[in-house]
């Protein structure tokens, strides 16, 4: 069987290291001459190559590895340097509340907000003169707006309200207005289609009936025509 094709020049390297004079990488490349002659004169055997070539590493990382070291001391002294510059500023500085007034004020006045408010301050210029241009417009916008609020607001309003007087799901609860009511006044007799059965049904539904809403859009429209006619 034709011998492992490698040719490693270990020795130039071993010669180069001895005219320089380490010893720790000299011993490291000792045993990895051996493994030239293992890898010239006998048939491949890859655990005894492998093994082998992890001792050189092994041996040469040290060596990088310390040399590499060697540098961080010019990395980290600057950066310990500034962290004690910014402890001394920090123990110098003013904590009084005139200098943290002062600091508010100037990022107010040369901060985001100095940026924000001119851009708000125009667009509200820019509104006002559009509702000036477009008051019609404006105003049909602000009815549909109060249609829409109310005939969900006022239902919704309501039905908290009965159930605070006492008409509940489950019917009139006891202690409540509604009972002392009842009692009081109608005498225990609730006639069909009075504002008390009225009440008992939307307090146990828990909704107003549709035309709450419908009353609530005629006497909005209503008020809106009225206006515009005298005016």
């Amino acid at each position: 069987m034709a011998p492992f094709p490698l040719n490693l020049n270990l020795s130039s390297l071993y010669s180069a290291v001895v005219s320089n004079g380490n010893s720790a990488l000299q011993a490291a490349l000792n045993s990895s001459i051996t493994l030239k002659e293992k890898l010239s004169n006998v048939p491949p055997d890859v655990n005894s190559v492998f093994s082998d070539v992890m001792v050189t590493v092994c041996a040469i990382m040290p060596y990088s590895y310390s040399s590499a070291f060697k540098g961080l001391p010019s990395i980290i002294a600057p950066a310990v340097n500034s962290s004690i510059a910014i402890k001394e500023q920090l123990f110098k500085a003013p904590l009084g509340a005139d200098s943290l007034f002062s600091d508010v004020k100037n990022w107010f006045s040369h901060g985001p907000p100095s940026r924000i408010t001119p851009a708000v301050q125009e667009a509200a210029q820019h509104s006002f003169e559009w509702f000036k241009t477009h008051r019609e417009i404006f105003i049909v916008i602000l009815i549909v707006l109060l249609v829409i609020v109310l005939s969900v607001a006022v239902p919704w309003l309501l039905v908290g309200i009965v159930h605070i007087l006492g008409f509940g799901i489950m019917g009139i609860a006891k202690g409540s207005l509604a009972e002392l009511y009842q009692a009081a006044v109608l005498g225990g007799t609730i006639l069909e289609g009075s504002a008390f059965a009225c009440m008992q049904s939307v307090g146990a539904s828990g909704a107003c009936p549709p035309g709450i809403s419908a009353l609530i859009i005629l006497v909005v429209l209503g008020g809106v025509c009225s206006w515009l006619y005298y005016k």
